[in-house]
């Protein structure tokens, strides 16, 4: 019998390069977890959202802080704005209800149908109400709103205490300039949707 020790030493050295490999991604993990603290800091990020928005000196953190103040005044104007859109929507839909353009039938929920449409009318109904420039505007701005939040989320989840009350003082300012006006008849925005998206 031969034995190849040659073929042996190859053999073993194989069988541990994936071991030395898992522990240095787990070395890279380890240290990538060590640079962002999961606790509210003074430090500056090492990123914000964006690999290439890390700021590095105190001007490039007021930026980011004054970013991230923006970012959240846009959000406040932005669900103030849609609410305001949907009430001047609704207040057009029964104007023309009211002056016969627009069948209550088809301008209201489909459930309130009366039974003399036939459900093609209500489906084409219902098509033609999901492509309105309307809706397709709201569907827009659901979108814009959507990433602003989650775009200050992730901002908050760097755990900078400055980009934090960045945001917080945007909401503030936000609500107090665009949420003054009332939408629903009792004196106050309704707070029910009231939320990051």
């Amino acid at each position: 019998m031969n034995l190849d020790h040659a073929s042996h030493h190859d053999a073993a050295s194989h069988a541990s390069q994936p071991v030395a490999r898992n522990a240095t991604i787990h070395a890279n993990l380890k240290m990538d977890m060590e640079m962002m603290p999961m606790y509210f800091n003074v430090d500056f990020p090492a990123h914000i959202l964006f690999k290439l928005w890390a700021p590095k000196n105190d001007g490039e953190m007021v930026g980011a802080v004054i970013a991230v103040f923006f970012m959240a005044v846009s959000f406040e104007a932005l669900k103030k704005g849609r609410k305001f859109l949907y009430v001047l929507e609704a207040q057009r839909r029964n104007a023309l209800i009211r002056e016969g353009e627009l069948p209550s039938a088809l301008g209201g929920a489909v459930s309130s149908a009366p039974p003399s449409l036939s459900q093609r009318d209500v489906c084409r109904g219902m098509v033609r109400g999901m492509f309105r420039p309307f809706h397709l505007l709201q569907t827009l701005l659901q979108g814009v709103q959507f990433v602003l939040g989650y775009f200050l989320m992730l901002s908050a989840m760097t755990f900078s205490v400055w980009l934090f009350l960045g945001m917080v003082f945007g909401t503030m300012v936000g609500y107090f300039l665009f949420h003054w006006s009332p939408v629903s008849g009792n004196g106050y925005s309704s707070f029910h949707d009231d939320h990051c998206h």
